[in-house]
């Protein structure tokens, strides 16, 4: 028997979804190796930072120190200005976000539905399914998924036997 679940996503829930399923779609080691550059970074402008104070090597302190503001300065404002751009990006997508949309879940797979696409995935090709901050996500590998808030489903016990059904489909405990 085939289940319809319609839904709407905001561009809210929509960049939400993004941000959480991009954090999983990077190794582990890419995220910490990411991290540990920051680090070094900062490392290096507190180093510039000493020596501005300490004036120890001949280099005048109210320039290194000047140097090291605007390198800080510039590094939050990059990364700021990056997320915003990315927010926007997303938030002004047109694909999911604010379209009315239907999936449906029956004996062959998965059916997604809207006003610019219509795909179909067998089982085979969904890789699970899991639930984080009002979404329920059904990916078909690490970076591509559909999102479906949780006001797709009538009720708490559908949107449990939704997630039950593909678990049991795909195999995936998680």
């Amino acid at each position: 028997m085939d289940t319809t679940y319609n839904s709407s996503i905001t561009p809210s829930q929509f960049f939400k979804s993004v941000v959480f399923k991009s954090r999983k779609a990077f190794p582990g080691w890419m995220r910490v190796a990411s991290f540990l550059v920051v680090v070094v970074q900062y490392a290096a402008f507190g180093y510039l930072l000493s020596l501005a104070l300490m004036a120890t090597r001949g280099v005048p302190p109210k320039a290194v120190l000047a140097g090291a503001i605007v390198a800080m300065a510039a590094t939050a404002l990059s990364t700021a200005l990056n997320h915003y751009a990315m927010s926007t990006a997303v938030r002004r997508s047109n694909y999911m976000a604010g379209r009315p949309s239907e999936l449906t879940a029956g004996g062959e797979g998965i059916t997604y539905r809207s006003a610019v696409a219509t795909n179909h995935h067998p089982w085979s090709a969904i890789a699970g399914v899991e639930e984080h901050g009002g979404i329920v996500y059904l990916s078909l590998d690490n970076f591509h998924y559909y999102p479906l808030p949780y006001e797709a489903f009538p009720s708490v016990e559908q949107r449990q036997a939704f997630i039950d059904l593909v678990r049991a489909r795909t195999g995936a405990s998680r």
